[in-house]
């Protein structure tokens, strides 16, 4: 870089504010409103101060602005119509029986979506006080990686 550039794109970077720093990231809680008081507490204190709210026929500008905003939210219709939408775990297995999958929090290796194991026995998983299980234990997940 030559130092007329790293001048130019540094003053792109620049907060209007002087002097502040400007890699400095901005806490969520000063631009996203949901967060605005936001205090962190114990699984068994915890309190929603939002709701996460659900769409249905969403339009495509809907959709860029929620996801520019950082807002969370759920699209109950957006598979409707797709074949896999009553896919079961079996359905998934038979389908692709090779898959790689990890199993997550429990020393559980590996597996392939083809061994029914992962969809019929339980794996526990340990339980954590903070968690909303308040420490019972859970049925540790399974990570299939597709990106191949």
């Amino acid at each position: 870089w030559s130092s007329h550039a790293m001048r130019c794109s540094l003053a792109l970077w620049t907060p209007a504010i002087a002097g502040a720093n400007p890699f400095a990231e901005i806490p969520p809680e000063q631009f996203f409103e949901p967060l605005k008081g936001f205090k962190p507490a114990p699984a068994s204190e915890f309190k929603p101060k939002a709701q996460i709210p659900r769409f249905t026929n969403i339009t495509h500008e809907q959709f860029v602005k929620l996801v520019r905003r950082g807002q969370p939210f759920v699209v109950d219709d957006c598979v409707k119509d797709h074949p896999m939408m009553g896919f079961v775990c079996k359905d998934f297995s038979e389908k692709w029986p090779k898959g790689q999958m990890k199993a997550e929090y429990s020393g559980g290796g590996r597996t392939t979506l083809g061994d029914p194991a992962w969809y019929s026995t339980a794996r526990p998983a340990k339980g954590w006080p903070d968690h909303m299980t308040a420490g019972r234990r859970i049925s540790g997940p399974y990570v299939w990686h597709v990106k191949d």
